[in-house]
C-alpha cells in the first residue's frame, strides 16, 4: 500500500451478512479499486488474484454472495460488500467484483398483488422502510433492520410506483423528492448494512484538500444548466396536470428568466409535485459549476492532519483550502456549499495500487458516463 493509504486487511467472510467467520484472507490483491456513490454508499470493489484450477472452481461454485470487508488496522471499515462476479482472465488469474449491499435492493420487486401500481400517501422515510419491510422477501433481505439513520424529510408524498420496478429503481424515483427545506435526500448503505436516508445538508467539513495535490480539476460553468422558473407535470385522475411555474426572482433579476418543465413524474398530487418542483428549483436557480472528476494524491481531516485517501466516501464534504473563495466561508467550520471550493462528494474511486483518489462533486454532469453511473449498468 502507498504511504498515503491505510494498512488494510482484505477478508472474505461467509455468505450470511452477519457471519464474521473468516473464510480466507486475500493476500496481495492486484489492481485493488473500491468505489462509493450517492445514491448507494459502498458501491463496488474489484481486484485480481492468482489462482489454481481448483480454486477457480471453488470461487465460482461456492463463493458467490460471500461478504468482503476492507478493514484498517484497528478495525475501521473502508469497504464492505458481496461477491457477484467471478471472471477467469487467464490461466490462472481471477478478477473478482463485489458490490455493496445497496445491490440487495435490485434483488426484489414489489410484493405481488392485484393492480399494476402501488400507492403511497406518506413521508419518504415511511415509504423507504415499507420497501424493505413489506416488499423484500424474507429469503431475499440482507439489509439491516436498524432504522436509527432513516430521518424524517417532513414532506408528505402522494406517489404511485409501477409494480414491475425493482426496489432500487423505485428508490431512484423516491430520491427525486427533497425535504421540507428543498434539500435533496440521499440513500446510502455503509457499515453493517444500515440504511441511511437523510437530507444533503451537512453541518461540518469532513476533509481538506489542496489544488497543489489535485489533477484534472477543470471547473466549468454553463448557462444552459441554470433554470429559475420551473414547472412539473403529473398524472391525477386520468389527466395530465401542471403545478404552474415557481420562479426565483433574484436569479431572474441577475440573469433572465430561463424556464424548465420537469417531465411527467407519474401519478401524484399537487402537493407532492410542488415539493418535487421546489427541490429542482433550489438545485438549478444558480450557476452550477460542473467538475466531472478530480484526482487527489493527499487529503487532510477537518483539523488539517494528513489522512488516508481511502477513507473519503460519498456523502463527505471536501473543501479546497487554497482555492480563492467565492463565498464568505474561508474560515468557517460550517460548510457553505458553494459548489466551487466546498461541496458534497457524490462518488469516489480509490486506486490502492496507484495511490490516488478520484472524487466527483455534487454538480450534475451531462456526460453519458455519469448518466449511466446512476443506473446499475455493468
Amino acid at each position: 500500500m502507498r504511504a498515503n493509504f491505510s494498512d488494510l486487511s482484505v477478508i472474505l467472510h461467509g455468505k450470511t451478512p452477519t457471519d464474521n467467520t473468516v473464510v480466507r484472507p486475500i493476500v496481495g490483491p492486484q489492481g485493488l479499486v473500491h468505489r462509493t456513490q450517492l445514491p448507494g454508499g459502498f458501491w463496488q470493489c474489484s481486484f485480481t488474484i492468482p489462482t489454481t484450477e481448483g480454486e477457480y472452481w471453488d470461487w465460482r461454485e461456492n463463493r458467490i454472495l460471500h461478504r468482503l470487508r476492507l478493514n484498517e488496522t484497528g478495525g475501521y471499515v473502508i469497504w464492505e460488500g458481496r461477491l457477484e462476479t467471478v471472471e477467469l482472465l487467464d490461466f490462472w488469474l481471477l478478477r473478482l467484483t463485489f458490490y455493496g449491499y445497496w445491490s440487495n435492493w435490485t434483488d426484489a420487486r414489489f410484493a405481488s398483488a392485484s393492480g399494476q401500481k402501488i400507492s403511497y400517501a406518506t413521508t419518504g422515510d415511511v415509504i423507504l422502510k415499507d420497501f424493505r419491510d413489506t416488499h423484500m422477501h424474507a429469503d431475499t433481505i440482507q439489509l439491516s433492520l436498524d432504522n436509527t439513520q432513516i430521518t424524517l424529510p417532513g414532506v408528505t408524498l402522494t406517489l404511485d410506483f409501477d409494480r414491475d420496478l425493482s426496489l432500487w429503481e423505485a428508490i431512484e424515483q423516491l430520491l427525486d423528492f427533497g425535504d421540507s427545506a428543498n434539500n435533496p435526500m440521499d440513500m446510502m448503505i455503509y457499515e453493517n448494512r444500515v440504511i441511511q436516508y437523510k437530507a444533503r445538508n451537512p453541518t461540518a467539513i469532513t476533509w481538506q484538500a489542496k489544488l497543489s495535490n489535485a489533477f484534472r480539476f477543470v471547473p466549468r460553468l454553463d448557462w444552459k444548466d441554470t433554470s429559475n422558473a420551473i414547472n412539473v407535470t403529473y398524472d391525477s385522475a386520468g389527466s395530465v396536470l401542471r403545478t404552474g411555474y415557481s420562479v426565483d426572482t433574484p436569479s431572474v433579476a441577475r440573469f433572465i428568466r430561463r424556464e424548465l418543465v420537469v417531465p411527467n413524474i407519474g401519478t401524484s398530487n399537487l402537493a407532492s409535485a410542488t415539493a418535487r418542483r421546489d427541490t429542482e428549483l433550489a438545485l438549478r436557480k444558480d450557476l452550477q459549476q460542473q467538475t466531472d472528476d478530480i484526482v487527489l494524491t493527499e487529503v487532510r481531516d477537518a483539523n488539517g492532519q494528513p489522512a488516508p485517501l481511502c477513507r473519503v466516501r460519498a456523502g463527505d464534504v471536501v473543501r479546497f483550502i487554497d482555492f480563492v473563495p467565492r463565498t464568505t466561508d474561508a474560515a468557517s467550520a460550517t460548510p457553505v456549499l458553494d459548489g466551487f471550493r466546498t461541496f458534497v462528494v457524490v462518488a469516489t474511486e480509490c486506486d490502492h495500487d496507484g495511490g490516488r483518489l478520484t472524487i466527483r462533486p455534487d454538480r450534475k454532469s451531462q456526460s453519458l458516463s455519469h448518466v449511466l453511473s446512476r443506473r446499475r449498468i455493468r
